[in-house]
């Protein structure tokens, strides 16, 4: 079952992190940090920030990836070429929303969701982040 902590906090984060393969650490989550046991290594401490980071640049990395075509003023099919996977993605004004299991399980457990395929829309949309994209929206409503 998904969680919180299985879903920000990996050894696969982890070993990004600190640049090793993931087979090679171990990790602990602590209220304020993340204690992480490289093989052969002295442990480290990580900052959740670091991990909340990780989280973000890896969906906006593997969104480059992706394809997305325009179906309706709001609404974007996001297809993985290697995969052939396909994700409906819908614009709201206050946020995004996609039918893919991250974007749920992001849902279900942080304060905001955006998967690889929202990423891929705003991108495609000239936004860089869904912050900005909202702020745009907001501004618009306000005019």
């Amino acid at each position: 079952m998904m969680t919180k902590e299985k879903m920000l906090y990996s050894r696969t984060a982890a070993s990004r992190i600190l640049g090793v393969m993931p087979h090679h650490v171990q990790i602990q989550v602590w209220p304020r940090v993340v204690l992480a046991q490289v093989k052969g290594s002295r442990p480290r401490f990580l900052s959740l920030k670091a991990f909340h980071q990780d989280f973000v640049e890896t969906r906006k990395t593997l969104a480059l990836d992706l394809h997305c075509k325009l179906v309706t003023h709001h609404q974007y099919l996001v297809s993985n070429p290697e995969n052939g996977h396909q994700h409906q993605v819908l614009l709201h004004d206050s946020g995004l929303h996609c039918n893919c299991d991250d974007y749920q399980n992001q849902k279900a457990f942080l304060k905001q969701a955006c998967c690889k395929h929202c990423y891929a829309v705003l991108f495609a949309s000239g936004y860089q982040n869904l912050h900005e994209y909202i702020n745009a929206q907001q501004s618009k409503i306000g005019a």
